[in-house]
């Protein structure tokens, strides 16, 4: 998971963030309050001192120069010149810092009876204490970041302890069973009120799915009797020897359309009962034979406009029930045979893949992103919107591959390839 959308690690990286920043302006409040007291201290101890030597020199005229560890003092006149600190002429009285042969010097001007008196002193010292104080504080700083590193770490994974907890707890849970979460083991925060609230919504859910037991065992014993009585019905009426041969293709069709829709019936309801990682029904089924049988099915609704079409180079068995197959090809075919009013209907069969090609009145663009949408149609669809969403439903159930591509005013293209056989 990035880290971007990991709580713990926004929570983790706060701490070492925020210790770099800490840091961060701790030495730099050191630098700039060290620089500024240094300054103010040499410019006191400056014009201190060169009064001091003003004041020597008063007493006695022939004190013009003063040297120590650190600093030098100058009486500059007419009749005491000093070559070496020409550069300094240009300068009013004040302090400054200049390079003076090679290394930075803090310089005091003072200008008294025509005469110029220079103190300068050598700050490399104070540089080098500078440079210690600097590198001390960034070592505190780095210190100051690993703590709070740790800290963080530590912080988060406790602070998210009761979170993860709860995660696992909601993923463990099995719905089917009764299984429910365990509120009173968390406190009554933030987190607490998070697993009531998903108690609650688990609730709802094992009440929707009871609801929709309830339902699909009623739909199947209810569609049962209807279907039985049809299926009676027509085995009587085929029994007969004095029928004609054009009803006895119609029952026969009716047969097996009633056939099916059982068997399709018990396969809706255990799709909509088993999850989707349980074992699938290893039942083969010959591909061509149910196209064959559809197209027969659904001729009906063919316009005499419309040309069929097929080109079967092979004859792929599928590793599925026969009734999947035939909802997957029966909804894509009723589709195709539904929105073509002239021209012609393509099917292509390889060893793996079915193509179903129309010169239909195609779908819009606007529409191609929402056509596997449960329950959403089309301007002048006269469906439910239900058929592409089980279609796509049951691909993904056998990891089959489904793309269709269309373009209005010239047709729709459907590619099945089956990849679990």
């Amino acid at each position: 998971m990035p880290y971007r959308l990991n709580i713990r690690y926004r929570i983790f990286l706060t701490y070492p963030l925020l210790g770099f920043l800490i840091s961060l302006l701790v030495v730099l409040f050191f630098v700039v309050s060290f620089d500024m007291l240094e300054r103010q201290f040499m410019d006191n101890f400056l014009l201190e001192e060169l009064d001091h030597f003003i004041e020597s020199n008063r007493r006695n005229p022939a004190l013009t120069q003063q040297f120590a560890k650190h600093w030098q003092t100058y009486k500059i006149d007419a009749d005491h010149p000093v070559e070496f600190l020409d550069f300094l002429s240009a300068y009013p009285p004040g302090t400054y810092d200049v390079v003076f042969r090679g290394s930075m010097h803090d310089v005091g001007i003072a200008e008294q009876n025509g005469a110029r008196y220079y103190i300068l002193y050598n700050d490399q010292a104070l540089e080098s204490l500078e440079i210690n104080l600097i590198v001390f504080l960034a070592a505190g700083g780095a210190l100051i970041v690993w703590a709070a590193t740790a800290y963080g770490l530590w912080f988060s994974k406790r602070v998210l302890r009761p979170v993860m907890t709860l995660a696992d707890e909601v993923k463990a849970l099995d719905l089917n069973n009764g299984e429910a979460i365990e509120v009173k083991n968390y406190a009554q925060d933030e987190v607490g009120f998070l697993a009531s609230e998903f108690d609650t919504y688990v609730n709802r859910i094992k009440n929707l799915i009871e609801r929709e037991r309830e339902f699909t065992a009623n739909a199947s014993h209810e569609l049962r009797t209807p279907l039985t009585i049809i299926k009676t019905a027509t085995e009587s009426l085929l029994l007969r020897q004095d029928l004609p041969e054009d009803f006895e293709t119609r029952l026969r069709r009716i047969e097996r359309a009633a056939n099916e829709m059982s068997e399709r019936l018990q396969v809706l309801l255990i799709l909509s009962r088993e999850p989707e990682s349980s074992a699938r029904m290893e039942e083969i089924t010959d591909l061509v034979n149910v196209l064959e049988q559809l197209l027969d099915d659904y001729e009906s609704m063919r316009p005499s406009t419309v040309t069929i079409y097929k080109k079967i180079t092979s004859r792929p068995l599928i590793r599925a029930p026969r009734a999947m197959v035939s909802i997957v090809l029966g909804n894509v075919i009723k589709n195709a045979f539904s929105y073509t009013r002239e021209g012609g209907i393509g099917f292509e069969v390889t060893d793996r893949m079915l193509k179903i090609a129309d010169s239909g009145q195609g779908i819009a663009q606007k529409n191609m992103e929402h056509i596997f949408e449960r329950g959403y149609k089309g301007r002048g669809s006269d469906g439910q919107g239900l058929g592409l969403s089980l279609v796509q439903r049951i691909c993904a159930y056998y990891h089959w591959r489904l793309s269709i591509d269309s373009v209005p005013g010239q047709g729709t293209t459907v590619i099945l390839i089956f990849d679990n056989q």
